[in-house]
């Protein structure tokens, strides 16, 4: 039902407190920019920048990044060439400044060259570090203490050796055939045969290993006395056999 026209003075009145009522939300405006303009222009700004500077952070930091791949890049190709002495500087300084992975495979790198320069307790001080760097990923950190493991071997006692060996050897842990035979040897040091043929077997039985390791292992495995048939019936040339009538025909016979 349609409401009837509004008269004259209340229209009037309508139209005027619209107008009031417009008048205040504009004073309210004016009186807000007035007190926090100049403080809102002043965020806007500061966010503006903030922003711009983590563009160029980023920017700087991913040259960076790149700057060093692109050392560590240099020092592997120097050592490939018989430059070793070349990697040192480019090495030297990822491990400085570089991100924790770039550190990481700087120190892995620069250990093995000191072990193959004969200074292992340098080497041994850049394992260490990268295997307890938290910021470092597992694999590295992994890599470096089984490295580390090995650079100690021959002056840890056995029992020392299987407890840093042990995370590597339960499971299915893809380090296992890397410490595998440095636990078993352990194992035999320590007068437990049986547990060291129990690995050795394993290790022949892993086909992640490389193939002269599994040989080593089943030969020290059947030594133990264990059980070694199945692994060399596996390892032998399957020859293909021609049916019996095939192989009955004389030689030079043809249908």
């Amino acid at each position: 039902m349609a409401q009837p026209p509004l008269p004259p003075a209340a229209r009037a009145d309508e139209a005027f407190l619209r107008e009031v009522d417009e008048e205040y939300r504009r004073d309210a405006v004016q009186t807000f920019l007035k007190e926090w303009g100049r403080w809102i222009l002043l965020a806007v700004g500061a966010g503006l920048l903030a922003f711009a500077g983590f563009l160029f952070w980023r920017e700087q930091t991913e040259k960076t990044r790149e700057a060093h791949s692109e050392k560590l890049f240099l020092a592997v190709r120097a050592i490939e060439a018989g430059e070793s002495a070349q990697a040192d500087a480019p090495l030297a300084e990822v491990r400085a400044a570089g991100t924790a992975g770039q550190r990481a495979m700087a120190s892995l790198i620069e250990a093995a060259l000191l072990t193959n320069r004969g200074d292992r307790k340098a080497a041994q001080r850049l394992l260490d570090a990268v295997a307890a760097d938290p910021d470092v990923a597992a694999p590295f950190r992994d890599l470096a203490a089984i490295q580390a493991l090995r650079l100690q071997a021959d002056s840890l006692a056995p029992e020392a050796i299987i407890a840093r060996a042990r995370p590597f050897l339960e499971g299915d842990s893809p380090w296992f055939p890397a410490v595998a035979e440095l636990a078993a040897i352990a194992h035999l040091r320590a007068g437990r045969e049986a547990d060291a043929a129990a690995l050795f077997l394993r290790l022949a039985r892993t086909a992640e290993a490389p193939e002269t390791q599994r040989d080593r292992a089943e030969q020290m495995a059947a030594m133990l006395g264990q059980d070694t048939s199945a692994q060399t019936e596996s390892r032998l040339p399957q020859v293909a056999s021609l049916p019996p009538a095939e192989a009955a025909k004389p030689s030079g016979a043809s249908d």
